[in-house]
């Protein structure tokens, strides 16, 4: 059974915020889209994009009749769907996971959704370190901080800020201009 991916808090939860949730959301579409663009086999993008377009609505009393959602990402669920569809009716049926794309392919191999989840994880753990590198902590602090919350080894906590530390950096700096602004 695969460990669990303790998935940390956005270290941006108690930041200000520049967008209002119609800028936010197109700016997630546009994330999810890319992402689907770089490995266009890979159909959790479109699952996550979906998910944002309906999130707001849940749990509301008064939800609307209509939707509007990417096409890219109602094309990519439609797809899969036919592919289920198809192959059920031949005599290599599949499962509607591996009609997506999203479970492992292969024995031994990761499914789709525990990548994406560490990616997610790893790229909080980034931003965590970056917000306190922002409030003049020492990188070993930072780090060691990130190690405490999240428990991964500190080798792991060096590697993930070697990999996406940049990245975390551009995102603040990008939203420190837009706070200001």
């Amino acid at each position: 059974m695969p460990k669990k991916i303790r998935m940390p808090e956005s270290p941006l939860e108690n930041e200000p915020w520049p967008r209002t949730e119609k800028e936010d959301l197109e700016a997630f579409l546009a994330m999810c889209e890319a992402e689907f663009q770089q490995d266009t086999r890979n159909a959790l993008p479109a699952f996550e994009a979906l998910t944002y377009c309906v999130a707001p609505h849940w749990g509301k009393n008064q939800r609307p009749k209509e939707l509007k959602l990417p096409w890219w990402a109602v094309e990519v669920l439609c797809i899969g769907y036919l592919t289920y569809k198809d192959q059920a009716q031949s005599n290599n049926p599949v499962s509607l996971g591996q009609a997506y794309n999203i479970e492992a392919q292969a024995q031994g191999e990761e499914p789709a959704i525990t990548k994406s989840l560490r990616r997610l994880r790893d790229l909080r753990i980034a931003l965590m370190i970056a917000l306190l590198r922002e409030k003049d902590w020492k990188l070993e602090a930072a780090q060691e901080q990130a190690h405490q919350e999240t428990r991964l080894s500190i080798t792991q906590i060096k590697r993930i800020w070697r990999k996406h530390g940049p990245r975390a950096r551009e995102q603040l700096k990008k939203l420190r201009e837009a706070t200001s602004s």
